[in-house]
């Protein structure tokens, strides 16, 4: 089984992540793969990254009403980074 590579898999591009979303008025808190991501002081998603799959999870929270459109603002960042990362909101 051959892994294939993508640019999650390096760090510096893990914390491109970060500073992209924070750049883009999130709050976050970054620990390795996962982001704990929140928007005007309330939690809004926590983001799993998965490299060796080339997967992400958001868990999103339910404490923003009508969170939709920020959760699309966090995939379409993540997309950035990686355009062929698979991703999964629950």
């Amino acid at each position: 089984m051959t892994m294939k590579f993508n640019s999650l898999m390096i760090a510096s591009n893990r914390l491109n992540l970060l500073y992209l979303l924070r750049n883009s008025g999130f709050e976050v808190r970054m620990h390795a793969y996962e982001y704990l991501v929140a928007y005007n002081s309330r939690f809004l998603c926590l983001i799993l990254l998965f490299p060796i799959d080339n997967k992400a999870t958001i868990k999103v929270f339910s404490w923003i009403p009508d969170n939709s459109l920020l959760v699309d603002k966090v995939v379409s960042i993540i997309k950035k980074v990686e355009k062929d990362v698979k991703i999964e909101v629950k």
